[in-house]
């Protein structure tokens, strides 16, 4: 190629920094659209292993979970450190040997979620309500962060059952009562009905 064709090349190539640019965050857009997507399709299909690997590619994109509502599902050995799954409602999960270092948990509504030799170092689980949930075999506990929280008949943990003041209550009580589908679930309107009975 001669000398003014290797000009032009690079040129030209400068001129499509954009267009590449816009090509590569459509692309990644998709991805995270049909993440979401095989998120609420395999609601059907518990032990598929589509929803463990659509949440690997949101935290891998940087994608918070923040408030999914998230029931029966095999995430075992997921790779998903660093996830934020604040207010999220996590029910019947099984993070068995998951990658969950400094996950973020806080105000989550944890029921029968099976953590066991999951890596949790650093989680947070602030104003969290946990209940009989398996925390067996984890290791590095003294990481874990459960200021606030509410625990029910969890076990390997230290503390088992834990109520927490006024404030706390508040916050999870105001979180929860956010308009969503939440509300639906009678369970959890049972929860906030004690949350109130408590707080006065």
């Amino acid at each position: 190629m001669s000398k003014l064709g290797i000009i032009f090349a690079v040129i030209f190539w400068i001129l499509e920094i954009d267009d590449r640019k816009k090509e590569r965050d459509n692309l990644q857009k998709q991805s995270i659209y049909r993440a979401w997507e095989v998120i609420t399709i395999s609601e059907l299909m518990p032990s598929s292993q589509a929803r463990k690997y659509a949440l690997e590619d949101l935290v891998n994109s940087e994608q918070l979970l923040d408030g999914i509502d998230l029931r029966v599902a095999n995430l075992e050995g997921a790779k998903l450190a660093n996830a934020s799954f604040k207010g999220s409602i996590l029910s019947f999960i099984s993070f068995s040997g998951a990658d969950l270092q400094c996950a973020n948990f806080n105000f989550c509504f944890l029921d029968e979620v099976d953590f066991g030799d999951a890596k949790l170092e650093n989680a947070t689980f602030k104003g969290a309500v946990i209940k009989g949930s398996n925390f067996s075999s984890v290791q590095n506990r003294n990481t874990l962060d459960f200021s606030g929280a509410i625990l029910f008949n969890n076990t390997g943990l230290k503390v088992n059952n834990k109520l927490v003041h006024g404030p706390i209550l508040s916050q999870i009580q105001n979180l929860w009562e956010k308009p969503s589908d939440y509300l639906n679930d009678e369970e959890l309107k049972e929860i906030i009905a004690e949350l109130k009975s408590t707080l006065h």
